[in-house]
């Protein structure tokens, strides 16, 4: 028996969990699978709407009654910086960046380990064993 991708993204929406962000509400989020040939455009497309991608899912925030976590878009040519980001560049002004491999290092294993166990320790995330 040959099985083949459906035609068209399928969607899901999430039962009803305890929100990360704001204590005491409810989440629900839309998701679909990043999968097959138009898998990039598929991508692309979603992520222009607000959806955010965890390894080949896409999902986003759908609750009936708040948008205080849905994705901002920046339009940089016309971003201008406010004081309070000033000082967040001055406070950090010690961080250095640069270009390294784009293969992950044991160190930033740990780093992405210690991130979702403090801040996604029950939704599912943190029991990610391919790591």
């Amino acid at each position: 028996m040959r099985h083949s991708l459906p035609v068209a993204p399928q969607f899901y929406v999430t039962a009803p969990q305890p929100c990360p962000y704001l204590d005491g509400r409810q989440e629900r989020k839309l998701f679909t699978a990043l999968q097959g040939d138009e898998a990039q455009r598929l991508n692309d497309g979603l992520s222009q709407q607000g959806f955010r991608r965890s390894q080949n899912v896409l999902y986003r925030p759908s609750c009936a009654d708040c948008c205080a976590c849905l994705s901002a878009r920046i339009d940089v040519k016309r971003f201008k910086i406010r004081k309070s980001q000033k000082r967040v560049l001055k406070r950090n002004s010690e961080l250095e960046r640069r270009a390294s491999s784009p293969w992950a290092t044991e160190d930033q294993y740990q780093l992405f380990r210690k991130y979702l166990s403090a801040r996604h320790a029950s939704g599912g995330m943190a029991d990610m064993d391919v790591f």
